[in-house]
């Protein structure tokens, strides 16, 4: 390893590897109140790291609901084949507007960085409406914004500063 400071979890192969190093490690206890998170994580990168040396997907689930029943969550196994939530929508009628019809291109689970730099990447202007069309609500932090990227997000100026509401 290189000298540095980091956030790891002192385990055996690391115990091992800092043996016969020559940088001097220094330790702190894991406060009771961090320890599913912290644990949780390293986990996480472990199950991540084996399943993706699974190739086969009915192995992953397996696999993964092998994990599961280690921990005593029957009722968090995964059912086959392997699916995800998309959306939840009301039938189309008279007063019915559908919210979830556009979705983001960055997955909901993940944070995401978005630069405008191109090469393929989701334009800011396009999540943001995905976004805010299917939101019950929503905060914005930003360090500056130009007029021409609020009319990206199609508000109009009185929406934008809050003095009609949508």
């Amino acid at each position: 390893m290189r000298e540095g400071i980091f956030e790891k979890l002192l385990t055996e192969e690391l115990d091992e590897s800092l043996r016969f190093s020559e940088l001097n490690p220094t330790f702190a206890d894991v406060d009771k109140a961090d320890q599913p998170h912290v644990f949780a994580r390293h986990i996480g990168s472990v199950v991540t790291r084996a399943l993706s040396e699974i190739s086969e997907p009915p192995e992953r689930i397996r696999t993964a609901n092998a994990v599961l029943a280690l921990l005593k969550s029957p009722q968090e196994m995964i059912v086959e084949p392997a699916q995800q939530l998309q959306r939840l929508r009301r039938d189309p009628g008279p007063g019915v507007l559908d919210r979830t019809s556009v979705r983001p291109a960055t997955p909901l689970s993940e944070v995401a960085l978005l630069t405008n730099a191109g090469n393929g990447e989701p334009s800011i202007g396009h999540e943001l409406q995905a976004e805010i069309a299917s939101a019950d609500s929503v905060d914005l932090v930003c360090a500056f914004i130009r007029w021409s990227g609020v009319r990206l997000l199609g508000v109009s100026p009185l929406e934008w500063w809050g003095l009609v509401a949508r």
